[in-house]
């Protein structure tokens, strides 16, 4: 993440808000993200791509892995770049 405290409750509530589920917030393991990036982790790029357009995230900061046992489809982790989106 970015550190901002609070963030991510922010972002989620303004995501639930859009009908997106939120199955939990959570700290990045550091907060040196410069972009706010998402990742999708059962390479589902449709909806990647349609949480990056709906955010204001550039598509080039999806990450994409294929673990279809994962528990969660996407993960956004806010970057500092997140207030200019």
């Amino acid at each position: 993440g970015n550190g901002d405290q609070g963030i991510a409750n922010t972002v989620a509530t303004e995501l639930r808000n859009r009908h997106v589920v939120v199955s939990r917030t959570g700290e990045a393991a550091h907060h040196n993200y410069q972009n706010t990036v998402i990742v999708d982790w059962k390479g589902n790029s449709q909806e990647a791509q349609q949480l990056a357009h709906a955010l204001g995230v550039n598509p080039s900061n999806i990450v994409t892995y294929y673990l279809p046992k994962k528990t969660l489809d996407l993960t956004v982790v806010i970057g500092r770049d997140w207030n200019s989106l």
